[in-house]
């Protein structure tokens, strides 16, 4: 072998091996943008189906407070007392997803449950010791935690570029002066 077929032959080996690991890099990118992208998908869809629930319960605890008011003023004849913080729906169980959400956010998401079990255990016993006083930290308890659940699945939409509901600003004013009613209780 002469020294311009040793040339030709290092040319050819070195684009070989660059085309190899140029083809690695890319479909490496391809297989990176394409996991990437999934992920961030599956968490939007996470986020919105949290933020939802987050939005029925706050509806459902406005709905408890306005029932409870219509049944200080009517004597108890529409209406009913709220006793305890209504529970919320379900979270989506599949662990698989729950990784992909902003670890901040999904840290709030599950420790809302919490929450409102604590609340509610809170309550308990305030209506064993104190009695009436147990209903008084009810409304106070449930007007905080919707105002808070409103506020977290506006975090939720925000962060993932998800639309805000319809109904979302008005849930907002409602739960924030219902949490100013009720702060003193």
């Amino acid at each position: 072998m002469n020294g311009e077929d040793n040339s030709t032959l290092w040319t050819f080996v070195s684009l070989a091996a660059s085309a190899g690991i140029l083809s690695a890099l890319v479909t490496g990118a391809i297989g990176w943008s394409i996991s990437f992208f999934d992920r961030r998908a599956k968490a939007s869809y996470l986020a919105l189906r949290l933020s939802i629930a987050l939005e029925r319960f706050a509806a459902s605890v406005v709905q408890a407070l306005f029932a409870d008011q219509n049944a200080k003023s009517s004597g108890g004849q529409i209406g009913d007392d709220l006793l305890y913080v209504p529970p919320i729906e379900e979270y989506p169980e599949a662990e698989e997803v729950w990784p992909t959400l902003n670890l901040h956010l999904a840290n709030r998401a599950l420790t809302f449950r919490l929450m409102i079990q604590q609340s509610n255990r809170g309550i308990r016993e305030t209506y064993e010791i104190l009695g009436e006083e147990g209903q008084d930290l009810a409304l106070k308890d449930a007007s905080r935690l919707a105002h808070e659940a409103v506020i977290l699945s506006r975090d939720l939409r925000h962060s993932y570029s998800l639309a805000q509901s319809e109904l979302s600003g008005d849930l907002l004013q409602v739960c924030a002066d219902m949490r100013c009613r009720y702060k003193d209780a």
